[in-house]
């Protein structure tokens, strides 16, 4: 039996958690000793439960992250940037952090969920396999990752990251990755999804895997096609505001909504319950809520747009960032989506929501789109073969 620690370090929503969540699970079926460092302990709590320890992720501070100083962020190396990677000194308290929890942990083998600094801090000490998807693991062998979205001026080049993370590992005396591609992916990667949303499909040379958690079938029409199922945070700034002005609409249009609001202040959850939304603590299953509405709300997590597409209904994006302008750009060449930035102003949402379900044709384009879908290969037994050799070796 060897020690498995799986890491969550960057990232939002539920979608990161559930993946570590299946993969935890198989790896305890296959005998072997699991523990989770995580991002976010509520939101693990609610998905993971009380399963096998938990420790917080060392995170880079709230004094040094820049993700408010070089925005439009359109590539990974603007990211990696802008959460940490910016200067040695701004990234070593994290990594030092890592390096005291891996050697509590002493785990034989780390899965890494879009953990950057938990793998250059293992870099060499301990296998590192990374999980994630395809904005998340891009191709090993690119040298230069291309920007993903239009840009108000010059990007953060790739080297500057990979200097970064060079002085880390000279202070600590240790070998430093030689690409972004073992930064983001450690030893070896495994990227999961529909390659509808893989940014970079047309120049991927290892294999995309279907998605980890199973998706529907196509669905009929729910019974009441004038409703719609809302899912986002509550904790996003414009989602309040929003939020109210879509539930308002609704009121005065006859339309049914379900919401679930992760880390919803009470004055929301209130104010939407006045107003005949249906509020619920925690998130229903999804294949329920999909079945039983008919267009889905949510900020543009990959699960989230996957599932939504694979049962054939419409989507409403109010994306946060780059990864969801993506996947909402991707789902809208379909026909069967429609994004708004969530700093664009309350107004829109509605406007969206409204403007799909009165549109006769989007569930038969969302039908359509639903039929796009192509067979990929699965991916998990590969990487628990992986651990299991890895972790056969470190014993």
């Amino acid at each position: 039996m060897a020690r498995i620690l799986l890491v969550w370090e960057l990232g939002a929503g539920y979608g990161h958690l559930a993946q570590l969540r299946r993969i935890g699970a198989a790896v305890q079926a296959r005998g072997h000793e699991i523990a989770y460092a995580v991002r976010s302990l509520d939101e693990a709590a609610d998905v993971l439960g009380v399963t096998a320890p938990m420790f917080q992720a060392p995170l880079v501070g709230p004094n040094f992250a820049l993700a408010g100083t070089r925005l439009p962020l359109s590539s990974l190396p603007d990211i990696l940037y802008a959460t940490g990677f910016s200067h040695a000194r701004t990234l070593m308290p994290a990594v030092r952090a890592w390096e005291m929890l891996l050697g509590l942990v002493a785990p034989d083998v780390i899965v890494a969920d879009y953990a950057p600094v938990a793998t250059l801090a293992a870099w060499s000490f301990v296998p590192v396999l990374a999980v994630g998807n395809g904005f998340t693991l891009p191709p090993r062998h690119l040298a230069e990752l291309p920007p993903l979205a239009t840009r108000s001026g010059p990007g953060v080049p790739a080297r500057h990251i990979l200097e970064v993370a060079a002085q880390i590992q000279a202070a600590r005396r240790a070998p430093a990755p030689a690409s972004l591609g073992e930064l983001l992916g450690g030893d070896r990667g495994f990227a999961f999804g529909l390659e509808l949303f893989d940014p970079y499909r047309d120049l991927r040379l290892e294999p995309l895997y279907a998605p980890l958690e199973p998706l529907p079938p196509p669905l009929p029409p729910p019974a009441d096609p004038r409703s719609a199922f809302v899912y986002l945070g509550g904790d996003y700034a414009p989602t309040a505001p929003a939020l109210m002005a879509l539930a308002e609409r609704a009121k005065e249009q006859g339309i049914r909504l379900a919401a679930t609001i992760r880390r919803a202040p009470l004055r929301l959850r209130d104010g939407l319950a006045a107003l005949g939304v249906t509020v619920h603590d925690r998130p229903p299953p999804l294949a329920e809520m999909l079945a039983g509405h008919g267009a889905v709300v949510h900020h543009g997590g990959l699960g989230t747009a996957a599932a939504a597409l694979a049962a054939g209904r419409p989507q409403v994006l109010f994306t946060q960032h780059l990864e969801h302008g993506l996947n909402g750009a991707a789902l809208a060449r379909l026909g069967c989506a429609v994004a708004v930035e969530g700093r664009d102003g309350p107004a829109l949402l509605a406007r969206a929501v409204t403007g799909v379900l009165d549109d006769p044709q989007a569930a038969e384009r969302a039908a359509a789109a639903a039929a796009t879908r192509r067979e990929q290969p699965d991916g998990l037994p590969a990487l628990l073969d992986a651990i299991d050799t890895l972790g056969g070796r470190a014993r």
